[in-house]
């Protein structure tokens, strides 16, 4: 899907050099020049970007004067001088990447894929915030861990059933959750019965459903984890056992009874059958006059 990117550049060389690379590397997205700080401004306003490349030194400002209008939009700070200093402030801005400018301009031969690089890390960003955002109300509990199995995020859920406060946890390993005979390892996929420990000792069953999210080249890196409190559940089971053991007594009693009632009908129905018989033989017998 084609992206929007947004230059600011005054400089009509250092324009047509940009030019010349991005058409020569085939550049795959829509992209304007913007030959001033106004120019881009009222651009910004009209219309969203995907990145913004800016140029650090412009006529009528720095690309200072740019960062409020950027909104959410990723930037990228190019500056022909090679200060330290410009670099540092440039990323406490909040820049996704910064360049020095060289006479040769090699720099534009990176550019292209430094800017495909920021565009796919702020889809990942983006797509995380709605991730957590929706993590956030759900209310199952939620922790996500690194491939050493350290939490580095936690929902509200999470708080309130664990008792833990988010700074609390993060950076810790996941097996604090755990009793001895359920410690945690690293990533993995799944379901697992396990037995949690909250913050002031208490233990409940949880059974946990686990996804691995893997990089670029297929290896583990993090895992969600959604908690399911089982605790309720466990009652009901044990609830239903007694009540099966209760009334499977109370059936074999029942069927003990039934036993013995067909043993005393059968009983009863021979008695019936031998006192007809000699009823019919008394009845039947001559007497004597």
């Amino acid at each position: 899907m084609k992206k929007k990117i947004l230059f600011v550049e005054d400089d009509n060389v250092d324009q047509a050099a940009i030019k010349r690379v991005l058409e020569k590397e085939k550049f795959p997205h829509d992209y304007v020049i913007a030959n001033s700080i106004k120019e881009a401004k009222q651009r910004l306003a009209r219309e969203k970007y995907d990145v913004a490349v800016v140029d650090f030194n412009l006529g009528d400002g720095t690309c200072f004067d740019v960062f409020n209008s950027l909104d959410e939009t990723p930037f990228i700070i190019v500056t022909g001088g090679g200060s330290e200093d410009i670099a540092v402030e440039a990323m406490k801005c909040g820049a996704s990447d910064y360049f020095v400018k060289d006479q040769e301009r090699r720099y534009l031969t990176l550019l292209p894929s430094v800017i495909e690089s920021v565009i796919e890390t702020h889809e990942t960003e983006q797509t995380l915030k709605i991730l957590l955002a929706a993590m956030g109300s759900i209310p199952d509990s939620v922790y996500i861990t690194d491939a050493n199995a350290n939490i580095i995020y936690v929902n509200r859920a999470f708080t309130e059933t664990y008792g833990y406060e988010q700074d609390e946890m993060i950076g810790r390993s996941s097996g604090i959750l755990s009793n001895e005979k359920s410690p945690e390892s690293g990533t993995q996929s799944g379901d697992d019965d396990a037995i949690h420990k909250r913050k002031n000792g208490t233990t409940f069953p949880v059974l946990l459903s686990k996804s691995a999210i893997k990089n670029s080249k297929g290896a583990d890196v993090n895992t969600i984890t959604v908690v399911h409190n089982m605790t309720e559940r466990k009652k009901l089971e044990l609830a239903l056992e007694e009540a099966i053991g209760k009334y499977s007594l109370l059936l074999d009693q029942i069927e003990n009874k039934n036993s013995q009632l067909e043993k005393t009908k059968r009983e009863l129905v021979q008695n019936i059958k031998n006192f007809k018989a000699a009823y019919e033989k008394l009845i039947s017998t001559p007497t004597r006059g």
